[in-house]
């Protein structure tokens, strides 16, 4: 018996897609800790609240750092 089940063609799926809307990743890079990337991330979120768009924190870690857990504020967090 095959259990494999039939998987939609990711291209296809694409197509159908009515706006034609792509997301896009931006990357916070910082060669060690404590250099501004969750803060940045915090403010870069907020603007883009600001400006009406949907935005979720999926995972935060403030390290302790009330400054970064300030920046939560107003922002949804996923539970």
């Amino acid at each position: 018996m095959n259990d494999e089940r039939e998987h939609p063609d990711p291209d296809a799926l694409l197509l159908q897609q009515a706006d034609g809307h792509r997301g896009k990743l931006k990357i916070y890079f910082g060669a060690c800790a404590g250099v501004g990337k969750t803060w940045a991330m915090l403010q870069e979120a907020k603007r883009l609240r600001a400006q009406g768009l949907d935005v979720l924190i999926g995972v935060m870690e403030t390290h302790g750092r009330e400054g970064t857990a300030s920046l939560l504020q107003g922002l949804p967090v996923l539970p």
